[in-house]
Parts: C-alpha cells; structure tokens; sequence
C-alpha cells in the first residue's frame, strides 16, 4: 500500500461538517499520528503537505477547529502568530491544564486571590 492509500484507509468522513476524521492513532491533545518511511508523522501536516503544498515552515490550522479532522480542505497555513490569534479567537487556551479564557493569573508568587482579581 502507497502512504496515500494508507493514510486514506484512516479517516472517516463526516457527512454533515465534511470532516475527515482521524481513525487511527493520536496524541493527547487530539491529533493524529501517521507512519511514513519509519518515521511519525502528525497527521494534519502530512495532509496538508501530500494534497495542497510544502509548508515551508509555516503552521498547519484548522478552519473546522476539530483536531481530528485531516481533510487538507479544512486546513490552511499561518504563522506562529496566526495560529496563537486563531486559537484566542475561537477560545482554545490552555491555561494551568484548563481549556477556556482564563478568568485570573495565578502565578507561584502571586498575593491576589481570584476573589480580589
């Protein structure tokens, strides 16, 4: 099998967002990985890079937001800066461990309570 057929054999289609998603193995935070030529490769990249373009150092981003989604229509190139604005954006932080905005900094030497803040 040619990486292309193998990588095609690991995603199913979502009919209604038009998603392909990842069947096969992922990483914690959602992404999926893939075998190519010994090596493991994260999915999404591998999408974009064999269907569109080389990225040439640039960030892959979802427009979908869904991490498991490998369809290189849903994928789109940006900068670092690009990707920290779209995650702002669409509320993906992850602040201590949390998803979400963060409602307080609590840093080891901070005196205010979330109360106070």
């Amino acid at each position: 099998m040619t990486p292309e057929e193998r990588f095609l054999a690991k995603i199913s289609p979502e009919p209604n967002t038009g998603c392909w998603l990842w069947s096969a193995g992922t990483i914690p935070s959602g992404y999926g990985v893939f075998g190519v030529n010994k090596k493991l490769v994260i999915a999404t990249i591998w999408a974009y890079e064999h269907f569109n373009e080389p990225r040439n150092g640039l960030f892959v981003l979802h427009k979908c937001d869904t991490p498991a989604c490998v369809n290189p229509d849903h994928l789109f190139l940006g900068t670092h800066r690009d990707n920290m604005d779209d995650m702002h954006r669409k509320g993906r932080e992850n602040y201590f461990g949390r998803k979400g905005p963060a409602k307080t900094y609590r840093g080891g030497r901070s005196k205010m309570s979330n109360k106070a803040a």
